[in-house]
Parts: C-alpha cells; structure tokens; sequence
C-alpha cells in the first residue's frame, strides 16, 4: 500500500495547480482553495472545512480504470463511517448521496501541454458544507446527511482507499473495478439525459464497457461515450 508523504496548507488557489510541482508518492491537502476546479473547467466551490486533496502518481495508470477506481475509493471511504448510508456512483466519477452529489474527482496531466510522467489525482468531498447555487446537479454535505467523521479522519480514510485501489490497479483487476463501479452506478437500467461532446442524448443507461465507456441504448442502438456528464430525465 502507498505510503503518501503528505503537506498541508492553509489556502492554495487549488491542490492540483500545485501538486504538479511535487514527486510521484506526494499527497496534498489545502484546507482551503480559491481556484478549485472539476471537470470540463467547471469550478469547484472550497469553503474550508471541506476536503481538498491531491495525489500525485505516475502515468503508467489508464486513466478511465484511475477514474472509476477513485469514485470507489471515496464511496468505501464514507460507508465506512455509515454503513447504511444511500451511496451511488456518478459516471464516471462522481460519488452522490441521498441522489446529490456530495464530492468529485478531476484526474489531470502533471503537465496539459506535454508528456509529463505523473498524473494528479484530484478528490473533494463536501464534509461540512455544499454550494446550492450555480450547479449542473444538486450537492449535499456529509453533515447534512448525518454523517460526522472528522476532516483528519476523512483523509485518513480516503487516502487508503486510494491506495487500496491503485494496488488493485497495480495487479490487474481493472475488470473488477469495472463492474464493481457499473453495479453501484445511478441510473443504471433506466432512461437518462446524457450530455455528450456532440449535444444531449436520451437513451437507457446499459451499463459500462471492458475500458470502462458508457453504454447507451438510443432507438434500439447501442452508443458508447467516453466523456460527458449523466443526468437523470
């Protein structure tokens, strides 16, 4: 299991940003951001008191196994404070509770514009509070769900799972990452708003394929989708 050598800092503009100036192994905390971003440029609200992390790891990972594979890791992360708590996974990495999105993850290149050797692994959770305005999908906090570990035992908890999940990564178990992501997801089986590169689809969510696409039956046909985002009708 990966023994992170770990920094915190009190505000950063976002823990990806500077994450990229770290070493492979290095994990990063801000316990505040002012730049926090997800996916497609899209920002991420970081209020303090919340969860800001980043892993710094080498690219020899296939980022859609990465992807789904971090979605896991949070998923166990929470459940293991309850057990019981209504948990689904988001295509293709979002984690929801109670049907709201309650953290998300932004895997990104250690450098966009050439052939860097890491990958920064990017994970928020909302733990004490969740933005309401300006969201393509509604947030919830742990606290609103009555969940209540610590933010230091939040990371703690993420932060082996993450490791959890490389190794299974690291010994070739992509396939059961895969379908252990496809039976948690949300929506799966029925009709979803999916919006694509290309414009919104309509279609039933089937499920995912061997590299960890979305599958989507629309008018009877099969469509496969790297990247967009999952809404329900």
């Amino acid at each position: 299991m990966t023994k992170w050598k770990c920094y915190t800092f009190e505000k950063v503009s976002s823990t990806n940003e500077i994450a990229k100036d770290y070493q492979e192994g290095s994990q990063i905390q801000a316990l505040e951001q002012t730049k926090g971003r997800g996916r497609r440029a899209r920002s991420w609200i970081s209020d303090r008191g919340n969860l800001y992390l980043s892993f710094v790891v080498h690219k020899k990972y296939a980022v859609n196994a990465l992807s789904l594979s971090m979605a896991l890791a949070v998923f166990h992360a929470i459940k293991a404070f309850d057990e019981k708590a209504l948990l689904e996974l988001k295509w293709p990495n979002d984690v929801l509770l109670l049907g709201k999105k309650v953290s998300g993850i932004l895997i990104e290149r250690e450098n966009a514009f050439e052939k860097g050797d890491k990958l920064i692994i990017g994970i928020g959770v909302n733990l004490i509070s969740s933005p309401k305005e300006g969201l393509i999908y509604n947030a919830i906090s742990l606290k609103e769900a009555e969940i209540g570990p610590s933010l230091e035992e939040l990371k703690e908890k993420v932060s082996g799972f993450v490791s959890l999940y490389l190794q299974k990564i690291e010994e070739g178990k992509e396939d059961e990452i895969i379908k252990e992501f496809s039976a948690l997801s949300f929506k799966k089986g029925e009709k979803i708003t999916f919006h694509a590169p290309q414009g919104k689809k309509e279609g039933r969510y089937v499920g995912l394929t061997n590299e960890g696409a979305l599958k989507l039956e629309i008018n009877e046909k099969e469509e496969i989708f790297y990247v967009g985002d999952v809404l329900s009708c």
